[in-house]
């Protein structure tokens, strides 16, 4: 499988200017995110199609899907057992290996600029 590419977003203004990138692009939470802010205040800021990185903990990964996320950024212990659990409950845990970061919003002072740019740079 090839790796899917993504773009960090932890704003709402961030998440607003991603939304110009074309699929297949991916929105990714900003790494830390979901341990400072928790997966469900993030469930809140973030389209349904967004994915939460969890970093290696596993228990933040089970919380997120407790709290709705259909999507998972995860690289840590017991991979296997999440990889299971989630075909059961149809969530897709992403990788490094299937995950690609190709944009990063996070630090980005005008988001919008930014998406900009890097459209003229891949499309050219």
């Amino acid at each position: 499988m090839d790796a899917r590419p993504a773009v960090i977003v932890l704003t709402p203004a961030q998440v607003a200017a991603a939304a110009a990138l074309p699929a297949p692009y991916l929105m990714l939470t900003a790494r830390g995110a979901a341990g400072r802010l928790g997966p469900q205040l993030l469930r809140s800021i973030m389209p349904d199609t967004a994915v939460i990185d969890c970093g290696g903990d596993p228990g933040l990964a089970w919380r997120a899907v407790e709290v709705g996320w259909t999507a998972i950024f995860y690289h840590g212990p017991n991979l296997d057992k999440l990889v299971t659990m989630a075909a059961t409950a149809k969530i897709t845990v992403f990788t490094p290996e299937t995950l690609m970061i190709r944009l990063d919003l996070s630090q980005a002072r005008d988001p919008e600029r930014s998406v900009r740019e890097f459209l003229r740079e891949v499309n050219h």
